[in-house]
């Protein structure tokens, strides 16, 4: 028999839902807020400073693991869309 592991969301000062992303480089998961997010636009990266743009994307914790994903960028977001 399997059970389902109960979740306890994670909660803002204010009460509402902090929401969770993983970080592509390290795989720590981390508020989304506190995190990059990249994404391809005219397929070059760029950052997604606001976090708004409609396209898909990734999000990094720190430069060194968007170094470590830079190169592989395009084939990582692309990978998401199929």
């Amino acid at each position: 028999m399997v059970t389902a592991q109960s979740h306890t969301p994670i909660r803002s000062r204010e009460g509402r839902h902090t929401p969770i992303r993983s970080c592509k480089g390290c795989r720590k998961k981390q508020a989304k807020g506190q995190l990059q997010r990249w994404v391809l636009q005219d397929g070059q990266p760029a950052l997604d400073e606001k976090q708004n743009i409609s396209s898909r994307g990734v999000y990094v914790c720190s430069d060194s693991c968007y170094n470590s994903i830079k190169g592989h960028l395009p084939q990582i977001i692309n990978r998401r869309r199929s």
